[in-house]
């Protein structure tokens, strides 16, 4: 250790430099010693510590305690800490003013946030992301106010309606719906204003005014010279108690990088009641919706409001529905349905979101797949087979508006819950165009039951998902499957087949829709069978794919459905075609039919007749309809007598009316028809050739090579059966058959009269074939349909009906060639006009034998 040592071994004790050592000890005596706090060496003057030693006389040099200690100059403690206080004061107070600068600036950003730069109202964070352009907010708006922007109008331009849009909420969601008209009150002027529609004025429980709002006094100041918004009670900003007013296209007409967004509140919105909080949805085991919220002090009623509306699109007058008052605190779509009977189906459930997608579902487009694949609704568009991507562009917003009401004409700002978010879990029907999906349907056995295990639903947002059936055997039931055989030689059957079948009533899982399915009990001979042979699937689907909730359906069929619906579409055919290289002569009585039956020869399926009909007489049943009904009866090879139907409807670009023809059961493509037509057309020209030049010889030998050819089928005629399946009994193309030498070559009279009258119209016999009514007491009036032909071999008109003349066993009968209508049974007939126009068979037959009604025919 270096310098003086302590008086007593010990520092001094000194709290503190400038005071003096603790008085309840002996103070030192003078001298050097190491200062107790700092640790330096200084001198001990008996009352105070100093740098040096004090002297009278002129100091020593040298270090301290030597004889040559060197002189020292006196240091005053309390200078010294005076100036390490002052320079410390300074720090402070520099770092204090630095401190509340950066205080005050952190502060005025923080307020610009939360006040949105104008003090007074605060713009909500989803706002201030820097996207958006925030303006000066605009509060106490008359509730008829309309925003002007500048936009140069032109006639036919609609981009004045994306100028600006009104939201509820500051993320942008929720569209107020408005209307935009442009140059209305100002020329060269976009002006937007609230569309509610007229429901605002008739109906106040929906859309009310504050209670305070004087109703006789705005009557009062209604002035025509107002501007349009305020003269219409639609136009109405109501029952949100705010809006943001965002502005998408600027001065220039351009559209603006940042949007501008405007804050705005209305007078006479809404009273002062609290606004319900913690708006929720949820879904529950059944896959019923149920809106919960949080209860509002000294309120007890509240009403809840749903709102559809498309993405962007003004609204339509019912914008918003009323669809519960209620004292509690959350509502059910169940309970909703059962009290109002809105949807009570047992297939189908949750009404409420039922009517959300705009154009067609998933269960749509697999309809029009199916349709497409068998062509059992004739032409189908590739739009139409489309796959179903469900999204703002096809999903219509759906929300929830809850609002507390005090009873006394108060009430509180709307609640607002959009509920998109969940409609891909709300079930809303059992799917039925699933044949695709499903695939081909077992006969039976295990796969028959797994193939009826599972099953499909119509979703809120148009999906389809697939899911478990929860079968109910204790409900479960039996009935009779008939297949039956008919004797067409005899009549009757021939063989009658009988089959139990199980009827189980399900639910399908994760909803509580119902079902049934039809299992054979030839496997499962009791109930407890089939429950095991259920368990079994069960299981089996488990391990193959589980079958847990309601999980989307995966189409992973190679068929490429749009090209398939571009090669099976139907072109619209315009003109009369030419026939002339195939040698088919038309037949009709008018232009108009001779224009259909030449188009459906040609295998056209989509005919415009605007050259024949104006728009206003394309009804079916009128003059179309007549045409069509003759030129398929005159024209046998269309092979359409009474197994085609037409419909009409407008171009697709405009209104000319337009003939489509559905090919009934057999269902085929224009070039498998023309296929059928041109092997059948051979079968009547060789028939034509082999009969002939003489008129009255080739008539006599068709008539016996149609009997040679064909059979009756008893069992329609005896048994009063319809056999439409079989359609060949009707048309001309029972000559396919002949020509594959089938043994199935039944055919009905009107397939017998068809078959005459495409050899009658190849030939040029000058002909028609007719329908009507057999007046005779041994054969029942519901029975009594018929048809034949009408023939003129150029000694007048007689006729034939080649179905009579089959006797079956025997050779060919001549009691019905080219005899007078009025000779022997033939004179107990009537001719109706279904066929052929009345004042056309009337120059034919006497007129005692024409009547109106049509008849049907065997």
């Amino acid at each position: 250790m270096t310098g003086p040592q302590p008086p007593y071994g010990v520092p001094p004790q000194q709290p503190q430099q400038n005071r003096l050592p603790n008085q309840q000890c002996p103070l030192p005596q003078p001298g050097w010693y190491r200062h107790p706090y700092t640790g330096q060496t200084m001198y001990w003057t008996g009352t105070q510590w100093s740098a040096t030693q004090p002297t009278p006389s002129a100091p020593r040099t040298g270090a301290p305690g030597k004889g040559n200690a060197r002189k020292a100059v006196a240091i005053d403690p309390r200078k010294r800490r005076n100036r390490i206080l002052a320079i410390v004061a300074a720090v402070v107070a520099v770092c204090i003013i630095a401190a509340s600068g950066v205080g005050w600036f952190m502060h005025k950003r923080a307020v610009d946030r939360e006040h949105g730069i104008y003090g007074g109202y605060t713009y909500p964070s989803a706002l201030q992301n820097g996207g958006f352009d925030l303006q000066e907010p605009m509060m106490g708006l008359e509730w008829y106010h309309e925003f002007d922007f500048p936009y140069t109008c032109k006639d036919g331009d609609k981009g004045h309606e994306e100028v600006a849009k009104v939201y509820t909420d500051p993320a942008l969601t929720n569209e107020f719906p408005t209307h935009t008209f442009c140059g209305l009150n100002t020329p060269n002027t976009a002006a937007v204003s609230a569309y509610t529609g007229v429901a605002v004025g008739e109906n106040k429980k929906i859309y009310p005014f504050n209670k305070d709002y004087d109703e006789k006094e705005h009557a009062k100041n209604f002035s025509y010279s107002a501007p349009l918004s305020q003269r219409r009670a639609g136009s109405r900003w109501f029952g949100f108690n705010g809006y943001y007013l965002v502005r998408y296209v600027g001065d220039d007409g351009k559209k603006l990088k940042k949007p501008q967004v405007t804050y705005f509140t209305v007078k006479d919105d809404a009273d002062e009641l609290p606004v319900p909080k913690n708006l929720r949805a949820s879904i529950d085991d059944n896959g019923y919706v149920t809106v919960r919220w949080d209860p509002v002090e000294g309120v007890d009623k509240y009403q809840v409001f749903v709102q559809k509306k498309e993405k962007g699109a003004s609204s339509a007058t019912q914008a918003i529905s009323l669809i519960d008052n209620t004292d509690e605190t959350s509502i059910n779509s169940k309970s909703l349905e059962q009290s109002t009977l809105m949807f009570d189906d047992n297939d189908s459930q949750n009404g409420l979101f039922g009517d959300l997608v705009m154009g067609d579902t998933a269960d749509d487009i697999e309809g029009a797949r199916m349709d497409l694949q068998y062509a059992s609704m004739g032409d189908v568009e590739a739009d139409e087979v489309k796959t179903y991507y469900p999204g703002p562009d096809t999903v219509r917003n759906m929300s929830f508006l809850v609002r507390a009401t005090d009873g006394n004409g108060g009430y509180s700002p709307y609640a607002m819950l959009r509920v998109n978010d969940l409609l891909s879990q709300i079930p809303i029907r059992v799917s039925v165009n699933t044949g695709n999906l499903r695939g081909k349907r077992p006969e039976d056995g295990i796969e028959l039951l797994k193939y009826e295990a599972v099953g499909y639903v119509n979703m809120a947002d148009g999906t389809i998902r697939k899911t478990r059936r929860v079968f109910d055997f204790d409900k479960a039931t039996t009935s009779t499957r008939i297949s039956i055989q008919f004797d067409r030689e005899n009549g009757g059957y021939k063989n009658r087949k009988e089959t139990l079948i199980w009827e189980v009533p399900c639910t399908i899982k994760g909803t509580a829709m119902q079902d049934k399915v039809s299992i054979p009990a030839t496997d499962y001979p009791t109930i407890d069978a089939l429950k095991k042979g259920f368990d079994e699937a069960d299981s089996q689907l488990d391990k193959e794919n589980p079958g847990t909730g309601l999980l989307p359906v995966v189409d992973d069929s190679d068929v490429d459905w749009e090209q398939l619906a571009k090669d099976m579409a139907v072109e619209t055919a315009t003109t009369m075609p030419d026939l002339s290289s195939v040698g088919i002569k038309v037949k009709g009585t008018d232009e108009l039919v001779k224009y259909l039956g030449a188009n459906l020869l040609a295998g056209n399926r989509r005919i415009n007749v605007a050259h024949y009909v104006g728009a206003q007489d394309a009804d079916q049943s009128g003059t179309l309809q007549r045409a069509f009904q003759e030129a398929v009866a005159q024209n046998p090879l269309t092979f359409c007598a009474y197994t085609c139907s037409m419909t009409v409807r407008p171009d697709g670009d405009g209104n000319e009316p337009v003939v489509e023809v559905f090919a009934g059961m057999k269902l085929q493509k224009k070039e498998d028809y023309l296929k059928e037509r041109d092997k059948v057309l051979g079968v009547v020209n060789a028939w034509v050739k082999e009969a002939g030049t003489n008129p009255k010889d080739q008539v006599a030998y068709f008539h016996n090579k149609i009997i040679d050819s064909f059979r009756y089928d008893h069992a329609v005629f005896k048994d009063g059966k319809s056999n439409r399946l079989a359609e060949t009994e009707y048309t001309a193309s029972a000559l396919a058959l002949e020509v594959a030498g089938t043994d199935d070559a039944y055919i009905v009279c009107s397939g017998y009269a068809q078959v005459m009258q495409a050899l009658l119209n190849q030939s040029g016999i000058d002909s028609w074939y007719v329908t009507g009514n057999v007046i005779d007491p041994t054969i029942p009036a519901d029975n009594s349909g018929h048809a034949w032909n009408v023939v003129n071999t150029g000694e007048g008109w007689t006729a034939v009906d080649v179905t009579w003349d089959d006797s079956e066993d025997g050779p060919a009968q001549t009691e019905f060639l080219m005899v007078p209508f009025d000779q022997g049974r033939m004179a107990s007939r009537t001719y109706d006009t279904d066929s052929l126009p009345a004042n056309v068979i009337s120059g034919i037959v006497p007129k005692r034998m024409v009547r109106a009604d049509d008849g049907s025919s065997f």
